[in-house]
């Protein structure tokens, strides 16, 4: 799994169950867990990655208690779905700022590219007076692995 800095999956974590914690959430060791388990983590599980990965130390939580408490993180806006239509599962991004979601039609890879610049997007929405609620820009495509493997 690729993962970020101690310091840096802290914050997120932290502003994962900070933002439960101010929608009136029960703030739970479960809870606590799948925040923990998507701070800082690039591979963009779906819920039954969380709770494969968690059940080890939780043995009585439920798939129900995963998939609720991502569904509430998604309506907070604290993380993002992304649909896999080749894989037809959902996988949750908890990077909400705004960048690119590359996602191969092939492996199913999901790649984040925050080094892109939305200028022009911003200029377009304002051009039609349109007020953006969410950037979600997702492109599919084949990445660079599985290129090389089907030549």
């Amino acid at each position: 799994m690729t993962r970020v800095d101690r310091e840096t999956i802290n914050s997120e974590k932290n502003r994962l169950v900070q933002g439960l914690r101010e929608a009136g959430a029960k703030i739970t060791a479960q809870r606590i867990a799948i925040c923990e388990y998507l701070a800082g983590n690039k591979q963009h599980p779906t819920a039954a990655d969380v709770y494969a990965a968690l059940r080890p130390n939780f043995p009585t939580m439920s798939l129900a208690t995963v998939y609720n408490t991502l569904s509430l993180l998604v309506e907070l806006d604290l993380i993002h779905e992304i649909a896999s239509p080749t894989e037809g599962s959902t996988r949750y991004d908890p990077q909400v700022a705004p960048h690119l979601n590359l996602i191969c039609t092939n492996c199913n890879r999901i790649i984040d590219v925050d080094d892109v610049d939305l200028t022009y997007l911003e200029e377009l929405t304002a051009r039609y007076g349109f007020e953006v609620a969410d950037v979600n820009v997702v492109l599919h495509g084949l990445c660079a692995e599985c290129r090389h493997n089907l030549n």
